[in-house]
């Protein structure tokens, strides 16, 4: 099945009018320079197997289904982790208004490569699902 790449985080009306059909919405991939097109999936993957993710600073969690819930939260700040006293939406139009969409993001902690990915592909839902739990089996302690 094609599914649509949208890259870059200033392509959110494109993602929003691709919603219903397969896509996967790249905000960030990789340690950028403004203006360089972001990574692709199987980059992710590849250091996803071989960094460690940055437990403390996303408190364990790299992705969650169906999150857009409301609108963004302008006191939530994603970089206090488990003091984290904000919840990142609140009450307001969901950002996706159809369900299975899935949001990927992290950094590494040896490495500068963040992320920011959302996507209702299913292939790509599983890879980086379980890219990132075993990621975590291996470094998380």
């Amino acid at each position: 099945m094609q599914r649509l790449v949208i890259k870059g985080w200033d392509k959110w009306d494109d993602a929003q009018a691709a919603q219903h059909e397969p896509f996967i919405f790249i905000q960030s991939n990789g340690s950028k320079w403004a203006g360089d097109e972001e990574d692709d999936i199987p980059e992710l993957l590849d250091v996803l197997s071989k960094y460690a993710l940055n437990f403390d600073m996303f408190d364990g969690e790299f992705y969650s289904a169906d999150p857009c819930h409301g609108v963004s939260n302008p006191k939530y700040c994603m970089w206090e982790g488990r003091d984290q006293k904000e919840p990142a939406y609140i009450d307001g139009p969901r950002m996706y208004q159809c369900d299975g969409v899935y949001r990927f993001h992290g950094n590494f902690l040896e490495l500068s490569h963040v992320f920011s990915i959302d996507t209702n592909d299913k292939e790509t839902i599983a890879s980086l699902v379980q890219a990132i739990d075993a990621n975590k089996a291996r470094w998380m302690k």
